[in-house]
């Protein structure tokens, strides 16, 4: 007896979904380092690749690269204020950075751009902590890392400070001319309180200067960086390796002194 045989109907090929293209799709990149030598060292090309791959990776489309070589205190720094433009004209969905202190170095100047970007729908991706802004996890734990890094620096300006006051006490510094990252606080009236208090803008330099200073640079390479930057002295002259020393000196002394001081405690 002959079996009947029907052709067994053929099987379609599985439907497989294209994965959705994430909302930001289009990034400004933005790189930083504060001198010169790291520059030098490769940093910036080195933020730039990583964050290039992380593109790649994502399906994002790169539509602006950008770095400074500037302090992260400064907020007016040439590139930043150029990615922040393109951003904001829509032309782009979100700003990348590797490292997101290279973003903003206090808790003011971050929450004030993370409200800017939040307002316009934008978006921060910081690569090197894995944070994404346009989550409300990614903004509370951006908030909270920066409020740590921002306590820290100000615990060390306060104890410098504070060693300052004690020099006062001493008679030092309660007269003439205040050194280099520090000024004379002064009343409503602008006569002086005979007080000593940060100037953020050669705090600023200061940094600078240690990290230079850190990274093996001389006294005279540092001061050849800083007039390269176009970083001017307090009487808007160029600098020296004699200035630069005296300060650098100066700041070492007095964490000796913090450390005598709070072992004292």
């Amino acid at each position: 007896m002959n079996r009947l045989t029907y052709p067994l109907p053929k099987r379609k090929a599985p439907v497989t979904k294209k994965e959705a293209k994430p909302a930001a799709s289009r990034l400004v990149l933005y790189g930083r380092v504060s001198t010169y030598q790291q520059e030098d060292n490769n940093s910036i090309p080195m933020q730039l690749d990583r964050l290039r791959s992380y593109c790649d990776s994502k399906q994002f489309t790169i539509v602006g690269e950008f770095s400074d070589v500037a302090s992260g205190g400064k907020q007016d720094r040439e590139e930043f204020q150029k990615a922040l433009e393109l951003v904001f004209s829509d032309k782009a969905d979100g700003i990348a950075c590797y490292y997101m202190d290279r973003f903003a170095r206090n808790t003011k100047d971050f929450l004030e751009l993370v409200e800017r970007f939040n307002a316009a729908g934008k978006i921060m991706v910081f690569l090197d902590i894995n944070l994404d802004t346009s989550t409300a996890v990614g903004q509370f734990g951006a908030t909270v890392l920066m409020a740590a890094f921002e306590m820290l620096r100000k615990q060390a300006s306060e104890r410098t400070k504070a060693t300052f006051q004690h020099f006062r006490d001493k008679g030092m510094h309660d007269k003439g001319r205040p050194p280099y990252g520090w000024k004379v606080s002064l009343d409503e009236t602008g006569k002086s309180l005979h007080i000593l208090e940060p100037d953020e803008a050669e705090q600023d330099v200061i940094e600078v200067m240690q990290e230079m200073h850190a990274g093996g640079m001389s006294f005279s390479a540092i001061a050849r960086d800083l007039n390269a930057q176009g970083i001017p002295t307090r009487e808007n002259g160029t600098w020296a390796h004699v200035q630069v020393g005296r300060i650098l000196r100066q700041y070492e002394e007095l964490e000796e002194i913090q450390i005598v001081n709070e072992k004292a405690v």
